[in-house]
């Protein structure tokens, strides 16, 4: 694997995780290989502490910015 894919850029955060889920499956519904890192606080479970975070590879970090502004004005 070359260097460049294994290093990963956070391209959405929020506290909510349905919108999360949606970045993740636009991302990926335009051949862009997306994970979703998970950083909320597990001791509080619905207090809203900490972030989902959806991550892209470093090499489609513009491409990705630019469909989620994209999507996100059609919201």
């Amino acid at each position: 694997m070359e260097a460049e894919q294994r290093q990963w850029k956070s391209v959405f955060e929020s506290r909510e995780s349905y919108r999360a889920e949606i970045i993740h499956k636009l991302l990926l519904s335009n051949n862009i290989n997306a994970t979703i890192l998970n950083m909320e606080d597990r001791s509080y479970v619905g207090i809203g502490l900490g972030t989902i975070r959806v991550m892209v590879n470093e090499i489609d970090l513009d491409r990705a910015v630019g469909l989620i502004k994209s999507d996100i004005n059609e919201w």
